[in-house]
């Protein structure tokens, strides 16, 4: 069960991962110790599963991003689960640069199965994608590609804690 300090201290590293043990007790008036103690025991609990830096795609010459709704086809005796499907996706991609970037799958409900958030370098990374490497996967039946125009906010919001 979190408390208000942990919740402070959540919502202070999520809006800097970099800040000091140091400047986060003079911050929250606590000490050092404390919030160390609080630290390694939110990382224990797996409320807290790791640190990173946001990186601008753009900077990184990814100029477009698209989410790709994909259907599975259903009843192939092969077939491999939607979370496989989505791992080897993200595996195979990881090893081309002639494929686009898969930051996120999401195993959905509704019309479709999942949804693939890319981003792409250019255009003809997603053509490749689309007409050659999804539909030489037997387990997809079809895609909608959605493109997107516009990203708000730029990076990930922090969680409300």
């Amino acid at each position: 069960m979190l408390d208000e300090l942990d919740r402070k201290i959540l919502k202070e590293i999520q809006e800097n991962p970099r800040i000091k043990a140091t400047k986060l007790a003079q911050k929250l008036g606590k000490p050092r110790t404390t919030i160390l103690q609080r630290l390694s025991r939110l990382e224990k609990e797996g409320i807290i599963t790791g640190y990173r830096a946001l990186i601008n795609p753009e900077k990184l010459g990814f100029k477009y991003s698209a989410l790709v709704m994909v259907k599975i086809r259903k009843g192939l005796k092969s077939l491999m689960t939607q979370t496989e499907i989505a791992e080897k996706i993200i595996r195979e991609c990881s090893k081309s640069r002639n494929l686009p970037f898969v930051e996120e799958v999401f195993v959905v409900t509704g019309a479709y199965d999942m949804a693939l958030k890319v981003w792409i370098r250019e255009w003809r990374d997603l053509t490749a994608f689309l007409l050659e490497y999804l539909p030489s996967m037997e387990e997809i039946q079809s895609t909608e590609t959605l493109m997107v125009l516009e990203r708000t906010p730029k990076q990930p919001s922090p969680f409300p804690v």
